[in-house]
This record gives C-alpha cells, sequence and structure tokens, in this order.
C-alpha cells in the first residue's frame, strides 16, 4: 500500500481512497495515476514525485518517457490534421470536424482528458456558425501556427482552443440572459394585467372575489 504524503491530488481524488485513521493510503493503480497527472504538470522532479506517490524513482523515470513518447504521436497527429484541412474546395462539415479535432487533440496533450459528447457538440455547432470565409481563414490560422516548433505550437493551440471556449460560454451565458428577461418581461405583464384588474373592480365597487 502506498501512503500519500504530499497534497497534489484533489478531493475528488481523495474520496475514492481508503483512510486509516486519517492517513490516506493509495493502492498501486492509484499511485500511477497521481505520479502520471503529476508528470503531466511538469513543475516537479522524479525524486519528488517518487517520494509523494511512494513508486520507485526509476518507474516514474519510464513513466515519464511513456508520456513523452505518447505526446510526440500526439503532437505528429495534430500536424498531421492541419496539413491535411484543404484550403481549396473546401467541404464545410469535414473542414469543422478537422478543427474540433485539432482541439481535442490539444486537451489530450496538456490535460490527458477526452471532450465529451456534448462538449464536441458544442464545439461542431460553434464552428457552424462559421462561413466558408471564416473556416478557411481559421484553417490558415492553425497551418501558421502548425509551422512552429512544438512547445509553441503548443501554446498557441492552447490560447486557440480557449477563446473557442470562451466564445461558446459567453453564447450559453447571452441565451440565458435573453431567456431569464423574456420570463422576466411576462412575469411583468401578468403583474401589470393582475392590477389592471383590480383597479377596475375597486372602481365599480366589487371586490376579488364577487361574482
Amino acid at each position: 500500500m502506498i501512503f500519500m504524503r504530499m497534497n497534489f491530488v484533489t478531493d475528488i481524488e481523495r474520496s475514492h481512497w481508503r483512510t486509516d485513521r486519517g492517513i490516506y493510503i493509495m493502492n498501486y493503480e492509484q499511485a500511477e495515476q497521481t505520479a502520471e497527472k503529476l508528470l503531466q504538470m511538469g513543475n516537479l522532479t522524479y525524486e519528488q514525485i517518487s517520494y509523494a506517490t511512494e513508486l520507485p524513482e526509476w518507474h516514474v523515470a519510464s513513466m515519464a518517457e511513456e508520456i513523452h513518447h505518447e505526446q510526440d504521436a500526439i503532437i505528429q497527429e495534430i500536424r498531421k490534421t492541419i496539413i491535411g484541412m484543404q484550403i481549396d474546395n473546401v467541404d464545410n462539415s469535414v473542414l469543422r470536424s478537422k478543427i474540433v479535432s485539432v482541439i481535442e487533440l490539444t486537451h489530450r496533450i496538456t490535460s490527458g482528458r477526452k471532450i465529451g459528447q456534448n462538449e464536441r457538440k458544442a464545439l461542431l455547432k460553434f464552428f457552424a456558425a462559421y462561413d466558408i470565409g471564416g473556416l478557411i481563414d481559421t484553417a490558415a490560422e492553425l497551418r501558421a501556427i502548425s509551422r512552429n516548433y512544438d512547445y509553441l505550437m503548443i501554446h498557441k493551440l492552447i490560447r486557440f482552443s480557449f477563446d473557442a471556449y470562451s466564445c461558446i460560454a459567453q453564447n450559453i451565458l447571452m441565451q440565458q440572459d435573453a431567456s431569464d428577461q423574456q420570463d422576466n418581461d411576462q412575469d411583468c405583464e401578468n403583474t401589470s394585467d393582475i392590477v389592471d384588474k383590480k383597479e377596475q373592480n375597486q372602481e365599480k365597487g366589487t371586490g376579488q372575489w364577487d361574482l
């Protein structure tokens, strides 16, 4: 069993661990998962990660090498996807799908996370609002990004993805605000109708419950 000594994990992760007198205990698989996350963060040494998870330092180094090879493969896939974007004789749906795939791959290499089905649908819907000119401009922007060395390319793709998610979030909030405003306007209309009816009854000398 592995004893967790450092607070590099979330409360959600802790909730899946067994505790013994207040000490968090991980099994070997959980220790590897934590080590993988810490390696992806990139700001700890192998020795520190080994101490945090009590995995052997040589095993942490081996995991780092595997992650490095996996990231290299994803980077090559990103470049291949971007190069494969056709600017001439563009198929809108195919180009949108490739743009979203680049965002998916960016998430995989930066956080190891696969985006969900609803998340992908939201991204496709967002880029569906682009006309052909907008899609071509976006593809050209991604091609320019792909000409940078690996680290800078990923940094710029993170920014590209962040901008897309920011616009999606803004659209959702604006739609929610519009819906709330519509509900408020309807409530105001209903209240106005009730007040008018009450005033009419008072002028006629009838009460609320008079027939």
